[in-house]
């Protein structure tokens, strides 16, 4: 369900997104900000996720032990 339009900040940018909220059993569940038809922020029940342009952007922002197994994973999955 659309509740209507939210500012949020993604880095050091502001936008002004459009809110998507998710039902299951009539209780909220998931929610999903969209801009432009994509999704850049979604909540999962308290993790987030957010829109990235490529990976090197994803994995500036982890912390060095997570980069480290990320980029393990990526190298041998390619």
């Amino acid at each position: 369900m659309v509740e209507g339009f939210e500012s949020i900040r993604i880095g050091n940018q502001a936008l002004v997104t459009k809110k998507v909220q998710l039902y299951s059993d009539g209780k909220r569940s998931n929610t999903f900000w969209t801009l432009n038809e994509a999704v850049v922020k979604s909540d999962w029940g308290g993790a987030e996720s957010y829109l990235v342009n490529d990976v090197e952007s994803a994995l500036d922002a982890m912390g060095t032990a997570l980069r480290s197994k990320v980029q393990k994973f990526l190298s041998t999955s390619r």
